[in-house]
């Protein structure tokens, strides 16, 4: 070693590496399953956002026949916080009923997503971005009387369930890899130490040698490449 370069021993230049290596490894390994959990979320959400719209259509349908908006109203006020807005419309894409109080009933909805939800006549889920509330998945579902429609139901669906369920799962993530990077740091300063116990004395005996004890002898005790 030359003359000002700090010393560093080999026993913390392979703590310093291991602790990198497992750093990386729960990092990745946590990206992994992320990356998993997304779709499944994902489609779950979907799947109890078409079970909700279904069945509200289904609840909905004497409502609309008999006019009773307060049903209507107690059947959205049960809806998901998930659920960023609900509405109700009759066959012609006119709003009867809407989470927004600033809709007037009768309003017709010219939305390009409201022409294709009244044009369908089965289940249907369609995506897009909402200004302040993200990804929105919005579920309209048919209410069919002998085959012919007489309105139908949306349900805007924000991706904030998902996101907050992935933030816990990160925050999990996090301490599983505080404690193992303790743990291992532990374990591997503990193992490099006894490993490189071997090493110390044949490093002790070359500095006495070169400092003219040619009678020194170096005791090996351990049963591995050190001791051949």
């Amino acid at each position: 070693m030359k003359n000002g370069e700090k010393f560093i021993s080999l026993k913390w230049k392979f703590s310093i590496f291991l602790t990198v290596f497992l750093v990386f490894i729960m990092f990745v390994t946590g990206q992994i399953l992320i990356n998993r959990l997304r779709p499944y979320l994902t489609d779950e959400l979907r799947k109890k956002g078409t079970v909700l719209a279904e069945s509200l259509a289904g609840n909905s349908m004497e409502s609309i026949l008999t006019g009773d908006e307060m049903q209507v109203s107690g059947l959205i006020d049960k809806l998901p916080k998930s659920a960023v807005y609900a509405g109700v419309y009759d066959k012609k894409g006119r709003i009867l009923f809407h989470t927004d109080k600033s809709i007037v009933k009768g309003t017709e909805d010219k939305s390009e997503i409201n022409k294709i939800a009244l044009e369908s006549k089965k289940t249907l889920l369609q995506s897009y971005i909402m200004q302040g509330n993200g990804s929105i998945d919005d579920i309209s579902a048919p209410m069919l009387v002998k085959n012919k429609k007489i309105g139908y139901v949306r349900i805007g669906f924000s991706d904030a369930e998902i996101k907050a369920a992935l933030a816990q799962i990160n925050i999990f993530i996090y301490i599983i890899t505080s404690v193992v990077l303790v743990v291992g740091i532990i374990l591997s300063f503990l193992l490099i130490n006894y490993s490189l116990r071997a090493v110390d004395k044949p490093s002790v005996g070359v500095k006495r040698i070169g400092e003219g004890d040619l009678d020194f002898k170096v005791e090996i005790d351990t049963h591995d490449e050190i001791a051949r």
